[in-house]
């Protein structure tokens, strides 16, 4: 009885550093509940961003939208993810990492909600723009917040767990949009017009609310704590996932103390401390991010901000506008039977027509609207999803043979010939290969060339260094949705060859990376 007594005692008085306090608490039942949870915020921030491309044929009518404006709408949400991102990073490392994720999330979902009952095209840029500013703070939070409830032997897979919201959310998209938006209702709701597609806005903005009240269940992340010094708010956190995992009571957790070093624990530094949140933010801002433009960095900073540009502007370019390109040649095909007909050519018939809508009245543009996405425009997404999981899984295997800036080089090479075999193929099936060609193989190369942004900076400046190239390949995604609504009507073949020039230019920059990045071998 004596001993009974005298073990919690002693278990109470161990110490430890936190990688081993959580290598004790395990990984088990609450891990994968917080994988799920994480997933699906991974989830609610892919559909927020790229679901515009369906949006856009569906919408065109009830918004009186031309091309150019619909370049507008689609940059929305991407202006607000570049405008905040960098902000929501620092506030995630001083203020929490789940309070960041509720304020997002549900901020985000509000809005898109919101953005459903628009009822006119500026209101619903203005409400897609807030929507990118908050949902930008779970994309910069989550992954952090996942890792840190695990020890290194689980971090990277539940990561990985948690990153199959990708794929699926490639399909989640199409599948409800073609259940969905060839419905034909119309309510007349608060003076509106209540269509298909802002029902496919409400449902879209679902998984952010459910992500949310995931997160209202669970802790903050124990690294955090401990870097703001509330340790003991750790131990709880802690306790409580071992009782969940090992099935035992959180008093049987052994350890009572986590030692952090110095300059992990930021509670503890007297000047950060006296600081107020927006000097610790600009404080952190600085300290993180100028060293990344001084050398002996500078050049391969620049580098991959250029290719992050590059491939995000070719791999959601392609994404965001395939829905509307498929519509038109589908429009083309069935007024003009028979005729085989590329991009260009479509487009080259729809001109006339976008240039009277430009200054008709309301009425005229409604009465020759083309509102309905045609069946094959979600096949050849849902095929995109398909493809774009074979090809995930392949890369996983290449990889270990072949250096990744090699396989960057000849992804890019790869796409750039599809996006220039975009300008010559005229029928709707090759048409159809050449964008999921485009798209899914430049896709590829956003994991890789994250992963050798990890290879070639310092623990200290890794994660500022790919929060600063994210931001600029989102600023990669603006100017395409921009590029395309400009130009697309005056000279088509101008604007796809664009398109096949930018991976075509990434693959010739990847030559110039640091001999030392991508090898075969991953840094753990």
């Amino acid at each position: 009885m004596e001993n009974a007594i005298a073990e919690p005692a002693q278990r109470r008085t161990e110490r430890a550093e936190l990688e081993e306090a959580l290598e004790i608490a395990g990984f088990g039942k609450f891990n994968w509940g917080l994988t799920a949870v994480c997933s699906i915020c991974l989830c609610a921030s892919i559909v927020e961003t790229m679901s515009t491309g369906f949006i856009l044929p569906a919408a065109q009518c009830d918004l009186k939208m031309t091309t150019g404006q619909k370049g507008i709408l689609t940059g929305a949400t991407f202006t607000g993810m570049i405008t905040s991102a960098h902000t929501w990073g620092i506030i995630a490392d001083t203020t929490g990492r789940r309070k960041v994720l509720l304020i997002s999330l549900l901020g985000a979902s509000s809005f898109s909600f919101a953005s459903a009952f628009a009822n006119n095209l500026w209101l619903l840029a203005f409400l897609r723009l807030m929507v990118g500013l908050l949902i930008s703070g779970s994309a910069a939070a989550v992954y952090s917040y996942l890792g840190e409830f695990s020890s290194v032997k689980f971090r990277s897979r539940s990561i990985a767990w948690a990153c199959t919201a990708f794929p699926i959310s490639m399909f989640i998209m199409p599948g409800v949009g073609w259940a969905v938006l060839p419905l034909d209702f119309d309510l007349d709701m608060f003076g509106m017009s209540f269509r298909s597609w802002r029902l496919f806005v409400i449902i879209l903005g679902i998984p952010g609310f459910v992500a949310f009240l995931g997160l209202l269940r669970l802790p903050e992340s124990p690294k955090f704590l401990v870097m703001v010094g509330r340790s003991p708010e750790a131990i709880e956190v802690l306790e409580n996932v071992y009782r969940l995992n090992k099935g035992q009571d959180a008093g049987k957790y052994p350890i009572s103390e986590i030692i952090a070093p110095p300059s992990m624990n930021l509670g503890k530094d007297p000047t950060f401390a006296k600081s107020g949140v927006t000097m610790r933010v600009l404080r952190t801002m600085w300290d993180q991010t100028i060293p990344l433009f001084l050398q002996p960095y500078g050049f391969t900073t620049l580098l991959v901000c250029a290719m992050q540009f590059g491939i995000f502007f070719s791999f959601n370019g392609m994404y965001l506008w395939m829905p509307e390109f498929l519509n038109q040649i589908a429009i083309f095909n069935g007024e003009h039977p028979g005729l085989p007909a590329s991009i260009c050519d479509a487009y080259a018939v729809k001109t006339p027509e976008v240039a009277a809508n430009t200054t008709a009245s309301s009425e005229s543009v409604g009465e020759e609207c083309h509102r309905d996405l045609d069946d094959s425009v979600f096949i050849k997404t849902l095929t995109i999803g398909g493809a774009s999981l074979i090809v995930y899984l392949s890369v996983g295997f290449i990889v270990s043979v072949l250096r990744k800036k090699t396989i960057i080089i000849i992804a890019q090479t790869i796409s750039g010939l599809a996006g220039l075999g975009l300008l010559f193929v005229n029928s709707t099936p090759m048409i159809a290969t050449m964008m999921i060609i485009y798209h899914v193989i430049s896709g590829v190369c956003l994991s890789l060339l994250n992963s050798i942004v990890v290879d070639l900076y310092p623990t200290n400046l890794r994660t500022m260094a790919v929060c600063i190239t994210l931001v600029t390949g989102r600023l990669g995604i603006t100017a395409v949705a921009n590029l395309i609504a400009l130009l697309i009507d005056i000279d088509c073949s101008v604007t796809m060859s664009i398109m096949a020039c930018v991976p075509l230019a990434c693959a010739i920059l990847c030559f110039f990376l640091p001999r030392e990045a991508g090898s075969a071998v991953t840094i753990n």
